[in-house]
């Protein structure tokens, strides 16, 4: 039996401009087709509570939430 091979990474759920979770995904399927999915690159900084504002066509900026919003 072959083994099957996943490029799982880390993803951003986002609502209403915020980062709600962040998710180990290999970006397959459609679990998540409800929601807003951004693909962080690896070593991204990014967690729940970081705004995210549509920057182009497929990519997002994220802001790290003030000290006092944690």
């Amino acid at each position: 039996m072959a083994k099957r091979t996943q490029n799982i990474s880390n993803w951003a759920i986002i609502k209403d401009g915020v980062v709600v979770n962040v998710v180990l995904w290999d970006g397959n399927g459609d679990i998540f087709n409800n929601l807003i999915m951004y693909n962080l690159p690896e070593g991204s900084p990014v967690g729940v509570g970081y705004k995210a504002v549509k920057s182009d066509a497929d990519g997002y900026e994220f802001s790290a939430p003030e000290e006092n919003q944690l």
